[in-house]
């Protein structure tokens, strides 16, 4: 790079670091290879902030490894009460200020993990020659254009459109997102970097055991789900499930936007005292915490082609926990569900195919625990984030 210095990478997420265990993994990859790292967490907290206890929960390495910049909580308070203020008024003044954050920070390459956080970094690399990497999570893109428009939507694609020729490498999380990328935006594919756990990451001593914080009764199978809890997560299929199976109790962790009217489906399905909601923990902490179920639930519907090509990050914390798969059947999640023989699969909108896949896991569990157990050793972070840091040694060089 011409400079004493190791290369400076910046990643950008809107979605809550200490939630965020991708970029967490990618942080640690990163710095572990020499390379001076930031991330610049632009996420909006609601006020009060559920979350507010969790972002002291951050690995230690982040203030020794990385420089950690949280717009909600600047240090400048200026700044931070600004970019809080200017959310729902102004949300263009909001997004500038994020920009002149990364602007001061003077990387040599950026990465974005949406379009929101692409339209933050644009600006910047048009000015310094910086590279982009857009890691793409998700792929609303042709679901937008294939619903009704609204002026969101079109700002949104355009947005898409307008960065992609300042973006020097792609990178996704599963082969169907690749291939939707790859084909709709005419570039080659993007390089496929699973969403996987560190087998080698810290376990947190004070973590509550779940089953003795929910207070099962003995024989009682404790299934848990993981992150936003919404319908396109095919969750009204799995309250009918758990109404008729009283052997069952269903946890959900994670972020609960619509609890209140889940808990109404519950009762309209006899479900409300074998299912229980619970905040979210640190990404780090999630396969800890979830480790005495039974096995996790995964119910993505394929309700848009995003959900059809998902392989969620909660299939990946409950191979780091060992859990068996009871997993929708969509392509993605029947690939990896198939080839390790870590499960069974359902159709999301089928609550009798639910109830015999959950039978079918129980059943023999501790076969399919073992096979999870093999599985852990391949679906690690350890191997997916070889190619991650070869990404960017092609892109800006070794430290």
């Amino acid at each position: 790079m011409g400079s004493s210095h190791p290369p400076h990478i910046c990643l950008v997420t809107e979605f809550p670091l200490v939630l965020d265990g991708r970029i967490l993994n990618q942080a640690y990859t990163l710095s572990q290879a020499g390379y001076r790292v930031s991330i610049v967490d632009q996420s909006v907290p609601h006020d009060p902030d559920p979350l507010a206890d969790l972002h002291r929960r951050l690995p230690a390495w982040t203030s020794t490894s990385c420089h950690v910049v949280r717009m909600a909580a600047h240090e400048s308070a200026v700044r931070a009460a600004l970019f809080r203020a200017l959310q729902k008024p102004a949300r263009p003044l909001s997004r500038w200020l994020v920009t002149l954050t990364l602007q001061q920070l003077r990387a040599d390459a950026y990465q974005a993990r949406s379009v929101e956080t692409l339209r933050t970094v644009i600006p910047v690399v048009r000015r310094s020659g910086a590279k982009v990497l857009y890691d793409v999570r998700d792929f609303d893109t042709p679901h937008l254009l294939q619903t009704r428009s609204t002026r969101k939507r079109r700002h949104v694609v355009a947005a898409e459109r307008r960065a992609m020729p300042y973006v020097a490498a792609l990178t996704t999380v599963n082969e169907s997102l690749a291939r939707l990328v790859a084909d709709y935006y005419k570039v080659p594919p993007p390089v496929v970097i699973l969403n996987c756990k560190l087998v080698g990451a810290p376990e947190s001593a004070d973590l509550p055991n779940l089953r003795q914080q929910i207070g099962l009764a003995p024989g009682v199978a404790l299934l848990v789900f993981t992150g936003v809890t919404t319908h396109s997560r095919g969750l009204p299929v799995v309250l009918i499930a758990a109404g008729r199976m009283p052997e069952v109790h269903v946890a959900f962790i994670g972020v609960h936007d619509h609890s209140g009217e889940l808990m109404r489906l519950a009762r309209g399905a006899g479900a409300e005292t074998r299912v229980s909601f619970h905040p979210p923990v640190a990404a780090f902490d999630v396969p800890v915490y979830i480790r005495s179920a039974d096995a996790a639930i995964i119910a993505a519907a394929p309700v848009n082609p995003n959900q059809v090509s998902a392989l969620p990050n909660k299939l990946f914390e409950a191979v780091a926990a060992h859990l068996p798969l009871i997993a929708s059947d969509i392509p993605e999640q029947r690939r990896i569900v198939e080839a390790y023989r870590i499960g069974a699969l359902f159709d999301s909108d089928d609550p009798d195919d639910l109830e015999h896949a959950i039978h079918t896991v129980l059943a023999d569990r501790d076969t399919f625990q073992r096979n999870v157990r093999a599985a852990s050793q391949e679906l690690c972070w350890e191997r997916e984030g070889v190619k991650y840091l070869e990404v960017y040694r092609r892109l800006i060089g070794t430290p």
